[in-house]
């Protein structure tokens, strides 16, 4: 059985503010784990491991339009361009997709640090 001066002590603190008593003990919460979860570390390793497979093939498939491009000589005429636009086209999807991974993750790091930042501020001015 609880005594009664623990109630009466958990009634004072949440007649304080209950709101911030709530955002604390989450904050705590997140103090005591590591910040980056199990599921979270294979998240993001698998996020990086095809960015970094994307980043690879699509250097690869630059150097081999150039390849393929070099065995004809270059000019910046609307022809010459024209035929390097249509060489890169072939791969569009492939630097779309690198370049929108790309921007998720980073887009993902900087929600990761906003939203724990938020949560600071919150907490700072319900003190």
């Amino acid at each position: 059985m609880w005594p009664a001066s623990t109630f009466v002590y958990l009634d004072r603190k949440f007649a304080r503010n209950p709101l911030l008593t709530i955002l604390q003990n989450v904050s705590a919460h997140f103090k005591k784990r590591p910040t980056m979860t199990r599921t979270t570390q294979i998240f993001n390793g698998l996020l990086l491991t095809i960015i970094f497979i994307l980043t690879v093939m699509s250097s690869l498939a630059l150097i081999a339009i150039h390849w393929t491009l070099s065995k004809n000589s270059f000019s910046f005429t609307p022809t010459g361009l024209n035929n390097y636009l249509s060489a890169v086209g072939e791969y569009e999807s492939l630097f779309t997709g690198t370049i929108a991974t790309v921007a998720a993750y980073f887009g993902l790091l900087r929600l990761k640090a906003t939203t724990d930042a938020t949560l600071q501020k919150v907490i700072l001015a319900l003190k």
